[in-house]
């Protein structure tokens, strides 16, 4: 089962994520993963769906780039020299909140992968409660032929409803003995969000109180969006 819970940061609760390994009650691990993720959500007919209880997905996934908390950054950037007007490919130095905020959830920016794009098919049961609080059974797995899922997706009368591009940070947090998959998004230029959620075959109630712990204790985040990024973006009606 997958628990997760997300809502909305502001711009000091996004740099505590990007600067922070020890937060005294739980720790991060070491590195922050900048990857790119295109969903392709499929329904029958096409049909769009505001609160789908069920998803099928197709997902595109590549790395951008890997960087330490709180370490500044070089960026890759195409300048255009005073005395010639030529354009050149030059490195800036920034910090992980300028590079983020600027440049990573910047979608006017085209990001080039550091590694090959990987494809992944999700089959998704939804139930969201009324506090935000979702408790999936989801599966998922790594495909290396999209246009055969795409195929049969076809024969199943599942079309397109939706598409999301969006722009994660990745990192888990260790607390209590318990590993958190934690990502900073923003989906089609979105408000940006953290995510977090756990997957278990235990008490969902335990992970579920450990990913409210982290919202409250290390940024003071009680209330959570239960909505799907489909309606959050307002591409279902």
């Amino acid at each position: 089962m997958e628990i997760e819970m997300k809502a909305v940061i502001n711009e000091d609760q996004f740099k505590t994520l990007l600067n922070t390994e020890d937060f005294g009650f739980c720790k991060t691990n070491e590195i922050r993963d900048f990857l790119v993720k295109k969903d392709t959500y499929y329904s029958f007919n096409g049909e769009k769906i505001s609160k789908p209880k069920y998803i099928q997905r197709i997902r595109e996934e590549t790395l951008v780039a890997t960087y330490n908390p709180g370490k500044e950054c070089l960026v890759d950037q195409i300048k255009r020299r005073e005395d010639t007007g030529e354009e050149v490919h030059v490195q800036t130095p920034m910090s992980l909140f300028a590079y983020a905020a600027l440049e990573f959830f910047n979608f006017n920016q085209t990001l080039s992968g550091m590694c090959p794009t990987r494809t992944y098919v999700t089959v998704k049961e939804k139930h969201t409660d009324a506090r935000g609080r979702e408790n999936n059974s989801e599966y998922e797995s790594e495909v290396s032929n999209r246009a055969a899922i795409e195929e049969l997706y076809k024969v199943m009368n599942l079309k397109p409803y939706f598409e999301k591009d969006k722009r994660s940070i990745s990192f888990y947090i260790d607390i209590e003995g318990k590993q958190l998959h934690a990502e900073i998004v923003s989906a089609n230029a979105s408000d940006i969000y953290l995510e977090i959620e756990a997957c278990t075959d235990s008490d969902a109630n335990e992970y579920a109180n450990l990913i409210m712990r982290f919202f409250k204790e290390a940024l003071g985040i009680t209330k959570f969006d239960g909505r799907s990024w489909a309606n959050i973006i307002g591409e279902a009606k």
